[in-house]
């Protein structure tokens, strides 16, 4: 009988020798930040966004609704104007198809720890719109350790 042929992998990612390791692992992990606003057709809506602490990367955001090319959003984070009026179709999980794995838009920048983002929708359609903001200490494209 041949014997089991499993490729042997260098890392253990069950079994973190020192505590340095897991706090390197666990600065990578992403987490999210979401809410909901309501939108108007008579008027800009803003929302408002505030978070601090460990956040050090934005990853990206993704938005829900039932309606979302009906919805024109911009995006400021810290006085910076990230999206200029891009329809909010193009920035949910399921354009194209191709964000289901990550189930973001990914947008990279760097945070300060205290951060502010403002989102300025202008609608057709009043409804609830969902938002998450992802984020991550330790930004590592694909997540994973060294």
């Amino acid at each position: 009988m041949e014997k089991n042929k499993t490729p042997k992998f260098e890392i253990d990612y069950n079994n973190f020798s020192n505590t340095a390791e897991i706090q390197k692992f666990i600065n990578r992990q992403l987490w999210v930040s979401g809410g909901s606003f309501n939108t108007d057709t008579a008027n800009v809506v803003n929302t408002t966004v505030k978070w601090g602490g460990q956040s050090r990367f934005l990853c990206g955001f993704n938005f829900v609704c039932n309606n979302p090319t009906a919805h024109t959003i911009t995006i400021t984070l810290n006085q910076e104007k990230l999206i200029d009026s891009l329809p909010i179709s193009l920035l949910t999980a399921n354009v194209f198809g191709n964000l289901k794995f990550l189930q973001y838009f990914e947008f990279i920048r760097p945070l300060s720890g205290s951060d502010v983002m403002i989102f300025s929708v202008t609608s057709t359609v009043a409804e609830s719109v969902g938002f998450g903001v992802y984020m991550t200490r330790a930004y590592n494209r694909y997540y994973t350790r060294d």
